[in-house]
């Protein structure tokens, strides 16, 4: 589960894997297993306030930005246009959480209460005119968000998913579409949550080592096995961290190592929290990726 408070509201950076131009269509991106491509994602606050200033940090391919339910659109397309510009690709994060219009619950947006809203979204993402990833209330099989398995059972969250996708794609043929749910350690299982393959164009786990001697092995593994039972599409790491400090930078090259032998696509490192990079950490991460 991410670590970082008020995400909802703010910007994030995330790197997903990618391949080919980003102005080709969402199939056309998809990255097969096997291959020898691996992507960088990165949150950092320079870059996620436009400043763009790595720090030693590996260029990240790819940044995030959080948008809260009705929130103006408008500057997540500014945002995806200076991104552009530094040769990444933005990962919008939907939620159903931080409305000035008061508590949202799942039911009133697949009866379509908020589809005029939806549709303004999809224009905002539309009028950008490349590739933008897209997912909507991750982490959903955790309980530390209101569409958490706390308050809704698997079924009314996968309803949710669907409606908020036939009402966008029509308008946003650019967007593609990431399902990302959190490993299972500590949380439900991903199955339930599967929306069918004609809703998803690429998915990720949000998985963070949270203790000492925690490995992908340990903690990620069988959610991405899972995951692979119900496509073949490709996947990473969508949130990653290390967070015990003292040994970060040691740990640093296995859990990299583990990504890409388990035969994903990238992995994005959120530099905020308990996961920050100091320069050794920076130096190791940098290493493990090799050039860029």
């Amino acid at each position: 589960m991410s670590s970082v408070p008020g995400r909802l509201a703010g910007v994030l950076l995330v790197v997903l894997a990618l391949t080919g131009s980003l102005l080709a269509p969402a199939r056309a991106l998809v990255v097969p297993r096997g291959t020898t491509s691996f992507r960088f994602g990165l949150y950092d606050q320079p870059i996620s306030h436009l400043q763009w200033n790595l720090d030693g940090m590996p260029s990240p391919q790819i940044v995030v930005n959080y948008q809260a339910w009705e929130q103006n659109p408008a500057p997540l397309v500014t945002f995806a246009r200076a991104a552009r510009q530094h040769g990444a690709l933005v990962y919008a994060e939907l939620a159903s959480d931080g409305c000035r219009c008061g508590p949202v619950t799942l039911q009133a947006i697949v009866q379509g209460r908020y589809d005029a809203y939806l549709r303004a979204f999809a224009r905002a993402v539309a009028s950008f005119g490349h590739p933008m990833l897209l997912t909507w209330d991750h982490e959903m099989n955790g309980t530390w968000y209101p569409w958490g398995v706390q308050n809704y059972p698997p079924l009314v969250w996968v309803a949710g998913w669907r409606h908020v996708y036939d009402v966008i794609h029509p308008i946003a043929r650019n967007a593609i579409w990431v399902w990302a749910p959190n490993t299972q350690v500590g949380a439900a299982p991903v199955g339930p949550y599967w929306p069918g393959a004609k809703y998803v164009n690429r998915w990720g786990v949000d998985c963070y080592l949270g203790a000492p001697g925690q490995t992908f092995a340990s903690v990620c593994s069988a959610t991405v096995t899972d995951i692979r039972h119900h496509t073949t599409l490709p996947g990473l790491l969508t949130e990653t961290g290390i967070e015990s400090p003292l040994d970060r930078p040691a740990r640093i090259p296995g859990l990299v190592r583990a990504a890409r032998a388990a035969g994903l696509t990238g992995l994005v490192w959120f530099d905020k929290g308990g996961s920050y990079l100091h320069r050794a950490g920076r130096r190791a991460l940098a290493q493990a990726l090799g050039p860029r």
